[in-house]
């Protein structure tokens, strides 16, 4: 899911966040964030894990934007 930045700030991504994990109440839910947006996923009880992997079409794109390291 994606709010366009000029929609930011106005409840959006928490309403559609609280509307997903309503629909799915004793399912576990995986998702990456972009870089730097971690702390809204975390106000639903989300938290990063220790492991991860990513392959990527244009990973030097990817690591620039610091979806990986």
């Amino acid at each position: 899911m994606a709010v366009s930045s000029e929609y930011q700030g106005k409840s959006i991504g928490r309403i559609i966040i609280e509307k997903i994990l309503e629909g799915l109440p004793n399912c576990n839910c995986i998702l990456y964030a972009s870089p730097g947006k971690e702390t809204f996923y975390e106000k639903f009880n989300f938290r990063k894990m220790k492991t991860g992997m990513a392959l990527f079409n244009n990973p030097d794109k990817m690591k620039d934007k610091g979806f990986v390291q």
